[in-house]
């Protein structure tokens, strides 16, 4: 009984100081122990812009949240952009230290004589490399899916084209809404998983219809818009001077524009491709058909008048030389509108954007005309 009553009291002595060292390291720091640092929170200072007109865009370029007034900024520097339709742009730096208070910038844009005379908004097609090759953007997002949905709403919902296929020039029907899947459709086999598969498939046809139809308002947007192509003109000495006429006092190049807007597996491939190879029961080589999508403006010679001799040989010197030799680059502006969006006739796998040009200008001769 003694040996019983000694080893109950030895383990409840153990157990006691096993629970005093616990709150000892729990709750008594040591000397040594360091104090975690206290994080002071930055400086900020309020940013106002009052802009005239009153409607003008405000961007903040150098940092991701979006302007508004009274943003909170920490100390540095800030480019501001203020920008509308019509007016010149204008670009303010912004510098925030220690002893700055708030601040209020006071804008009033000027407008521009060059700007093009338009009340639709107007977008501009811009450039961007892709495997090597430049291509145009003509949407925010290059998108196989959109371009489609713009093909749609500009036919008024039409999804059969005619073609003629290529080396055996015999006449085709291409419906956009059938014609995505159709390899899979064509390579299912006639097996146990015939019909599971059939439905996986056209599971995924559906929702890339669906997204097509849920992006034609965005897309009429698109087609209202008014776009602008910049291009480069290269001319050498005797090929510019052919151009001008000195005794009527116009200038005569020729514009023409044709290039890819962009070739964006999209939804179709990145996405459905992955996820139904996962899904399908058995293998086999199906593919998701890929549409190019590109614009064009056929030929049109301009006709730039009132134009002096010394104006034409001002441009002339104070044009940049071309990487060819003994030319030089001339740049030019051409507000555009689309004027047509349908399947190319002799090739099934591309969207043609046709653009019909209505002004221009040269900004190195201060002249903007409408065409």
């Amino acid at each position: 009984m003694k040996n019983i009553l000694a080893i109950v009291t030895f383990l409840s002595v153990l157990g006691c100081g096993s629970t005093y060292q616990d709150l000892t390291q729990k709750y008594i720091k040591s000397d040594n122990q360091k104090k975690a640092p206290i994080q002071q929170k930055a400086m900020t200072h309020k940013l106002f812009v009052n802009a005239t007109p009153a409607d003008s865009r405000i961007y903040i370029t150098n940092i991701k949240p979006k302007f508004k007034q009274g943003i909170e900024l920490e100390n540095g520097q800030y480019t501001i952009k203020i920008k509308k339709q019509g007016y010149q742009t204008v670009l303010k730096t912004v510098n925030f230290t220690q002893n700055n208070q708030d601040k209020t910038l006071n804008i009033e844009l000027k407008q521009d004589e060059l700007a093009f005379n338009t009340t639709k908004n107007v977008r501009k097609i811009t450039n961007y490399l892709d495997y090597g090759r430049t291509y145009y953007r003509l949407f925010d997002k290059h998108s196989l899916s959109m371009a489609m949905a713009a093909l749609l709403e500009w036919n008024n919902g039409e999804s059969k084209y005619p073609y003629t296929r290529p080396h055996t020039f015999s006449p085709q029907v291409l419906d956009i809404k059938k014609s995505m899947f159709e390899d899979y459709f064509e390579g299912i086999d006639d097996d146990l998983y015939y019909q599971r598969n059939l439905e996986i498939v056209k599971k995924y046809e559906d929702k890339a219809n669906q997204k097509i139809e849920k992006l034609r308002p965005k897309a009429r947007e698109y087609l209202d818009s008014m776009y602008v192509i910049k291009l480069k003109l290269s001319y050498d000495n005797e090929e510019f001077a052919k151009l001008y006429d000195n005794e009527d006092k116009v200038f005569t190049p020729t514009i023409k524009w044709s290039m890819g807007l962009g070739r964006d597996s999209d939804f179709f491939v990145r996405k459905s491709h992955n996820m139904m190879a996962k899904e399908l029961r058995n293998k086999y080589p199906g593919n998701i058909k890929k549409l190019f999508y590109k614009g064009k403006m056929d030929k049109v010679k301009l006709s730039v008048k009132d134009i002096s001799l010394e104006e034409i040989l001002k441009y002339w010197e104070k044009a940049p030389k071309s990487r060819h030799r003994n030319e030089r680059d001339f740049e030019v502006e051409v507000l555009t509108k689309i004027s047509n969006v349908v399947i190319n006739p002799t090739d099934d796998h591309q969207i043609v954007f046709s653009f019909e040009p209505v002004q221009f200008r040269f900004k190195g001769l201060n002249v903007k005309q409408d065409i």
